[in-house]
């Protein structure tokens, strides 16, 4: 499990786009990626990391791995700047997933229980769920600086406690995160926050279905319950309440690529599309180029 491997900077604007363009600079040497990436010493360990989490690269440093994967290849193709909402959802999905890397975000949307909630509550709980999991347990500051830097990404500026003033405002870092277009957490009053299901109209459907058919690992059923409860589905890593799920499987239902099946005491998702995870973010790109 890792913490704080963001060196306490949350993803700015376009940081992802120029890591996908020039991602061959963090082969090289520490001076020569700061220079060509034109951010200082942290922000390219920072970037590196997001990049990571997020599911554009492969990095394994004990390995000397470090590439580029097929989403973020997928991505490099029909969205080098990082501007469509599909690829928020699917890069929120892949860094909400990583239990390894990205514990915090894990968390935050498959573990924690409390729709509203301060910072105190998120500590303990987190506290308690870590002692639980880790050999090694982090340390409280770290768990803080990971609590910080997760508002930061989800909230915007100006519904942040302090407005950002604790963050550098250099010309890297005064962006809001992109992922606050996804609108999955909101600041009620101060110090308090709340889970947010996402607006349904800026969740393309095929985003969902690749979610769905990566988690249902190459089989062609799945529970409904699953969806919804299960760590990494579709419901924990988009914050979808019941509804609002039913009413997308409707809609990937009229489509032909999926159908509910319902029978006594065990409702399934049955997943009729030969569509693989890759297949559907691809598709979700070729009909955004056709729009």
């Amino acid at each position: 499990m890792k913490y704080s491997g963001h060196e306490s900077f949350s993803i700015r604007k376009d940081w992802l786009a120029k890591g996908i363009r020039k991602f061959e600079a963090f082969k090289k040497d520490e001076l020569s990626a700061m220079d060509e990436l034109g951010i200082g010493k942290n922000m390219v360990k920072a970037l590196r990391y997001w990049l990571k989490v997020t599911g554009i690269t492969v990095d394994e440093p004990k390995k000397k791995v470090f590439d580029i994967s097929m989403l973020g290849n997928l991505i490099k193709k029909y969205d080098p700047y990082t501007e469509e909402l599909g690829t928020l959802w699917i890069l929120q999905y892949n860094l909400a997933k990583n239990i390894e890397n990205a514990t915090s975000w894990y968390f935050f949307f498959n573990e924690f229980s409390l729709s509203e909630f301060t910072a105190e509550d998120y500590l303990l709980a987190i506290k308690k769920w870590d002692e639980m999991h880790n050999e090694k347990p982090a340390s409280e500051s770290s768990l803080l600086k990971d609590f910080d830097c997760l508002r930061r990404t989800y909230l915007q500026r100006s519904s942040l406690d302090d407005n950002g003033k604790n963050e550098d405002f250099g010309p890297e870092s005064n962006m809001e995160c992109p992922f606050t277009e996804l609108g999955l957490l909101k600041s009620l009053e101060k110090g308090l926050y709340k889970k947010a299901s996402p607006s349904k109209q800026n969740l393309p459907l095929l985003i969902v279905l690749a979610v769905i058919i990566n988690q249902a690992n190459e089989q062609k059923e799945i529970k409904l319950y699953d969806l919804q409860n299960q760590p990494s589905s579709v419901g924990k890593v988009f914050n979808l309440d019941t509804i609002l799920l039913i009413s997308l499987l409707s809609d990937l239902e009229n489509k032909g690529y999926v159908k509910v099946v319902r029978t006594a005491g065990l409702d399934v998702l049955r997943i009729t599309t030969d569509l693989s995870y890759l297949d559907c973010i691809e598709k979700y790109y070729k009909d955004m180029e056709n729009e």
